[in-house]
């Protein structure tokens, strides 16, 4: 199955504070209030998945699994619903049940989610991921900034090199 569309049946979960009923939410797929929601998923073998979605509202967590994978941009005003999904991330998935939760504790809460869904990727454009040793959403100036990339081909991710060139002369600046 190269496409997971997650659906109203797939609600399994809720911590939201205010807002849509979980039969509300069951029954029209659109999450309001603020606090968590869970979406339950299964994969019926390892690989690299895009995850697309199509919503407006807050920013909000994206967590699989339990591990953070991204701060959403979905923001009222700068990605509002046109139906149409958009890519938000990549991410390589081990064959099983998996949990998706949107998370955002505090007002103006999650975002009206209309369409959510894990493609399988395709091309090497979706098998790469990027992400901070550290878990952060802050940076501070001339703070060391350490990222893990982890890309691949296969069903398990892989190592890859590294360079920092010049731009002008392409000249390699560091390698790893």
């Amino acid at each position: 199955k190269d496409v997971i569309d997650i659906q109203p049946k797939d609600f399994v979960a809720t911590r939201l504070t205010e807002g849509a009923t979980p039969e509300e939410v069951r029954k029209s797929n659109t999450l309001r209030g603020f606090g968590e929601a869970d979406y339950a998923f299964e994969t019926a073998e390892p690989g690299w998945w895009e995850f697309w979605a199509e919503g407006g509202g807050s920013p909000f967590d994206l967590i699989v699994d339990g591990r953070t994978l991204i701060h959403s941009p979905i923001a009222s005003g700068v990605w509002a619903p046109q139906g149409k999904l958009q890519k938000m991330l990549n991410l390589h998935l081990a064959a099983g049940k998996h949990v998706l939760r949107l998370s955002r504790p505090e007002p103006m809460g999650i975002p009206w989610i209309s369409k959510m869904r894990f493609s399988k990727a395709k091309d090497i454009s979706g098998m790469v991921r990027v992400v901070p040793v550290n878990d952060c959403l802050a940076l501070r100036k001339d703070a060391p900034l350490s990222l893990r990339i982890m890309a691949g081909k296969g069903p398990t991710p892989q190592r890859v090199k590294l360079a920092v060139r010049r731009e002008a002369s392409q000249d390699a600046v560091w390698t790893k």
